[in-house]
């Protein structure tokens, strides 16, 4: 308790490992926030465009669709870039 109390718990943070491969040792454990937890996951997809890399989630947020959609567009019907983010053209 006193350790984690010191290094910054609150009730809307959550444990993790800095590297999954070690254990939940208090060198290897740090708070963060759910949002960041899970973008630390192994299988979190990163995708960069115009210079730009965030999460699915992330792109959804800065460009309005769904992140169903995107996933459905870079999976399904393998777009990339701007071709992911931008309206399809019909």
């Amino acid at each position: 308790m006193n350790w984690a109390i010191t290094h910054g718990y609150t009730d809307e943070l959550t444990l993790d490992r800095k590297d999954n491969n070690m254990g939940y040792e208090p060198s290897n454990c740090r708070w963060i926030t759910n949002l960041e937890q899970q973008n630390n996951k192994r299988n979190t997809l990163f995708i960069t465009i115009n210079g730009i890399t965030d999460t699915i989630t992330g792109w959804s947020k800065r460009v309005g669709l769904k992140p169903t959609t995107l996933r459905y567009r870079y999976y399904d019907m393998n777009l990339r870039g701007e071709e992911l983010i931008s309206p399809l053209k019909r």
